[in-house]
């Protein structure tokens, strides 16, 4: 049976309202983080800067394990059977805990393996621990998308983001602790995070207590089964490059300096896509489910060419203009003698 006009037309409401909201909070959140970008480097060096970035992609790297593909399995189905939400919340937070042991011990495999020592390794184990803290607050955003209140997750972004560039980027700038009290305070931000996440959900949404069931492990690992392999692969494509430029290049932390600056370029002008995406996720998920009804194939296939119409339509003229805008835009925010030509704009130009 074909939905009625006015729940079309309220589905497009709430599709349009959750990811203004998602892209209204991931915006100044961006904001913020770009603000680092550009005023971080004039108050620490290459090396400084490098290890941070090289840590980043080692912790983001680990933390897949603790993800495992689950977000958007996990959305549906809490989406789409809402009374089984508390167990199947528990069976998820119960899992990504005990992978969240696995992180940290991969993460001193890491340092081990790695030979990394001072500032490095520091920075591993701090963005380590703010990766397993941010992962939890990962877990409560999924209940917020999958019952489409995509302005708490907006909260919880604020809140870290506006912490780890407030705070960290004030202490650093101020001469304070330099990098590795930037890390400690990455990691109080992502404490505060799934703090606030989980308060949320018990409060407003749904009370769960962890299950370590293995026969409730064994339905959970088949849900993310499908979804595992490509979350690990998209991750280990997206990270490990930096972890190669710092072992392959010459200039070592100074090359991924440059390359993880142009890199946070490109994911400050990915929100809106990102932000179209996750709300429009919770409708695919209702209009793919096997009850969904007889149109809603066509219904799937009008949401989806919507949304990749919005997508081509924001992202290839920001892409044309990145790349060939790439080097007048570094002059503009960094100073010849401190990125010169062929430095960060050839970076960014390529990403």
């Amino acid at each position: 049976m074909a939905s009625p006009p006015n729940s079309q037309s309220a589905h497009r409401k709430s599709l349009a309202q959750n990811a203004l909201s998602l892209f209204g909070a991931h915006f100044i959140g961006k904001v913020l983080s770009f603000g680092l970008i550009v005023f971080l480097p004039r108050f620490v060096s290459d090396e400084e800067l490098g290890a941070y970035f090289v840590a980043n992609a080692v912790t983001s790297l680990v933390g897949v394990l603790a993800e495992l593909g689950m977000r958007d399995p996990l959305i549906r189905e809490l989406h789409l059977r809402p009374e089984r939400s508390a167990e199947t919340l528990g069976v998820a937070f119960a899992f990504r805990a005990t992978m969240s042991l696995v992180v940290l011990a991969t993460c001193g495999l890491a340092v081990w393996v790695g030979g990394y020592t001072g500032l490095l390794a520091n920075l591993i184990w701090l963005l380590g621990g703010a990766e397993v803290f941010n992962g939890f607050a990962q877990l409560f955003y999924m209940v917020f998308r999958a019952r489409e209140r995509m302005d708490y997750e907006s909260i919880c972004v604020l809140v870290e983001r506006a912490t780890v560039v407030g705070i960290g980027g004030g202490l650093v700038a101020a001469g304070t602790g330099r990098m590795s009290l930037f890390g400690a305070v990455a990691l109080g931000a992502a404490v505060a995070n799934a703090a606030i996440a989980g308060g949320y959900v018990i409060g407003r949404f749904s009370r769960f207590g962890p299950s370590f069931a293995w026969s409730r492990w064994r339905w959970f690992v088949g849900l993310l089964g499908p979804f595992a392999l490509a979350n690990i692969l998209n991750l280990i494509y997206f990270r490990i490059d930096t972890i190669l430029l710092e072992r392959w290049s010459a200039r070592s932390h100074q090359a991924v300096a440059w390359y993880g600056i142009a890199y946070s370029w490109v994911m400050a002008l990915t929100i809106f896509p990102g932000a179209v995406m996750g709300a429009a996720f919770p409708h695919l998920a209702r209009l793919s489910a096997p009850d969904a009804g007889g149109d809603a194939s066509d219904a799937l296939a009008a949401l989806y060419r919507r949304a990749w119409k919005v997508l081509l339509s924001a992202g290839v003229p920001i892409a044309v203009v990145t790349a060939t805008c790439a080097p007048r835009l570094m002059r503009f925010f960094y100073p010849a003698e401190l990125y010169p030509p062929g430095t960060v704009d050839a970076a960014l130009r390529i990403l």
